[in-house]
């Protein structure tokens, strides 16, 4: 999947007029790209904030946030520069230094991966509300878009059902009474063995702890807007002031796409190609989409510095012997 990433990155760049990307990006400044930088950070505090609260034992608390978006920033860099991920170093991290128990951890992550699922679908939705019958993507794009939005909310609600109901517990039952591809069956049952370990906790949470699932959701839609925003100001830096509307459209294109084709490692081309053709389309010009993907991705190799430079002081210290009485309940 890299190598196809690849292959559409090329693709992208080889057709856009690379003198214009450029001209685009002599615009930013020292000052433009620290404001970029600033509000990219309160964006992670947004994503560190949603998943704090699917915490349940946790009492949230700015010492507790600044943790949460350390690990964060380190669990991010090690997805991208390992074939490992960072989602079980989280739990790790969150076990051996602050005593947060591996069940609690481990439906912290899949409600996480739910509130972002949630807070996608609505905003994606409110940008499709925005864009389509305006005629500013051709019929057949709109109904790739509307497919892919239905197959993206379709499961999404599957995935909430089976979290509800011990969905993956009867999967793997399933599973296991199949008579043929046992192998395939095995295999099956053991990648949801996780899943299937925490499903009383995410039930527990869903029954009791309503508000903060609210909460963790509506924390998720305001990092995604706060990615819409820095879209807006990164445009305006570029020399191509832009309205919210417009902001709100490119982050809702990028999203659908990207959450569509979600197999691509780190939306290598992805993200590319949805932001050359979304600013081809409001503003005629797909230059300065690749420049746009320029700046991101640029963000992104800042942040994963931070991000494993805070990995390396979390596997060099200690542990803590006694878990943190301000946070775990």
């Amino acid at each position: 999947m890299t190598l196809l990433g690849g292959l559409l990155l090329t693709g992208v760049v080889r057709d856009t007029d690379l003198v214009e990307v450029w001209h685009h990006l002599t615009h930013l400044g020292a000052g433009g790209i620290a404001a970029l930088l600033a509000v990219h950070a309160v964006r992670t505090l947004a994503d560190a904030t949603s998943w704090l609260l699917t915490l349940p034992s946790v009492r949230p608390s700015p010492r507790w946030l600044g943790r949460a978006w350390a690990i964060l920033l380190a669990a991010a860099a090690l997805e991208l520069v390992t074939p490992l991920g960072g989602e079980p170093m989280k739990a790790v991290v969150l076990k051996r230094h602050y005593g947060v128990p591996y069940t609690e951890t481990g439906a912290s992550l899949v409600l996480t991966r739910t509130t972002d699922m949630l807070a996608v679908i609505l905003f994606v939705g409110l940008g499709g509300w925005l864009v389509l019958g305006t005629g500013l993507l051709p019929r057949a794009e709109e109904r790739m878009a509307l497919a892919g939005f239905g197959v993206f909310a379709l499961a999404a609600v599957c995935f909430v059902t089976a979290q509800r109901t011990h969905g993956f517990s009867r999967i793997a039952a399933w599973l296991g009474r199949l008579r043929f591809g046992r192998r395939l069956g095995d295999r099956a049952i053991a990648a949801l063995a996780p899943l299937t370990a925490v499903e009383d906790v995410l039930i527990e949470f869903y029954d009791g702890r309503r508000t903060r699932l609210g909460l963790s959701v509506a924390a998720a839609l305001a990092e995604l807007a706060l990615g819409a925003s820095a879209d807006w100001l990164a445009l305006s830096l570029l020399g191509h002031p832009a309205t919210l509307h417009d902001a709100l459209v490119i982050q809702s294109v990028v999203l659908l796409v990207t959450t569509t084709l979600f197999f691509v490692p780190a939306n290598l081309g992805t993200q590319e190609g949805a932001l050359v053709l979304i600013c081809g389309a409001l503003f005629g010009s797909p230059a300065l989409g690749l420049a746009l993907a320029a700046i991101r991705r640029a963000r992104d190799l800042v942040w994963i510095g931070a991000g494993l430079v805070i990995g390396s002081a979390f596997s060099m210290s200690l542990p803590d012997t006694v878990p943190d009485s301000e946070g775990v309940a």
